[in-house]
């Protein structure tokens, strides 16, 4: 599921065919805790370019603060300061790949609970 606003012409297009993608559009943002809630994995699919080490997601802190595991794309070195080894970061499309079924099958309550604890410092 991607949820908010989506540039189509940045999208490949086969995306739009595959039956267990959707795209929900803007949510809004108090409803948010119970689209996050339904998630198994949060993941953080941002393009790296000159600007993107200066960017800092709040849904980082959201998703660890609902305990769900995240994979991001190395898009900003610095995160691995604020995140310690809670937060896969990947610089490839097969790492990405590797790191969520990694999520899938190694999730725990402890696991939830760091991430709740690590968030808890960083509101």
């Amino acid at each position: 599921m991607f949820a908010g606003p989506i540039e189509r012409h940045l999208v490949p297009e086969f995306f739009f065919n595959i039956p267990n993608i959707y795209f929900t559009g803007r949510i809004a943002y108090e409803q948010m805790p119970n689209l996050v809630k339904g998630f198994d994995v949060a993941i953080i699919p941002f393009k790296a370019h000159n600007d993107s080490g200066t960017v800092f997601p709040l849904k980082l802190f959201e998703y660890l603060g609902a305990g769900k595991p995240v994979v991001a794309t190395n898009f900003n070195p610095d995160l691995k300061y604020f995140t310690a080894d809670l937060v896969a970061y990947c610089s490839s499309a097969e790492e990405f790949s590797n790191a969520i079924e990694d999520a899938l099958k190694n999730n725990s309550e402890a696991l939830e609970r760091d991430r709740i604890q690590l968030a808890a410092r960083h509101t």
